[in-house]
C-alpha cells in the first residue's frame, strides 16, 4: 500500500499494516502498538506513525461498506459463533447467537 504524506510518498508493507490493523481491532492503545511495532519490525524501514495510520485508514475504509454487505458480515459471523459454541458443547452461547440472528431479523 502507498501512503502519501505531505513530504514523501512511502511504501508500507501489507503484511505490517495488516498486523497492525489486528492489534488496533484487538484493542491495543497507540503506546502498546507503537512498542509492539518497534519489536516485532525490527528491520522494519518505515516508522511507526505511517503503518499506524495506514491501518487506521483501512479501518476508515470499512464505514464505506454497502448496508447488504455488513448485514451479511454480521449474519456469517452470528453463524460462525454459533457453530464454534456447539461444536464446543456451549448451550448458552450457541442460544445466544440464535437469539440474536433472531432479533436482528425482526
Amino acid at each position: 500500500m502507498k501512503k502519501t504524506t505531505e513530504l514523501a510518498t512511502v511504501d508500507l508493507p501489507a503484511a505490517q499494516i495488516n498486523q497492525v490493523f489486528n492489534w488496533i481491532v484487538a484493542g491495543g492503545s497507540e503506546h502498546d502498538i507503537t512498542e509492539a511495532i518497534v519489536t516485532t519490525f525490527k528491520d522494519a524501514a518505515a516508522p511507526a506513525k505511517p503503518l499506524i495510520v495506514a491501518a487506521m485508514q483501512r479501518i476508515a475504509k470499512s464505514a464505506d461498506a454497502e448496508p447488504d454487505v455488513i448485514r451479511g458480515w454480521c449474519i456469517e459471523a452470528t453463524r460462525n459463533v454459533y457453530q464454534r459454541a456447539i461444536e464446543a458443547n456451549d448451550l448458552p452461547t450457541a442460544l445466544r447467537a440464535v437469539k440474536q440472528l433472531a432479533t436482528f431479523f425482526a
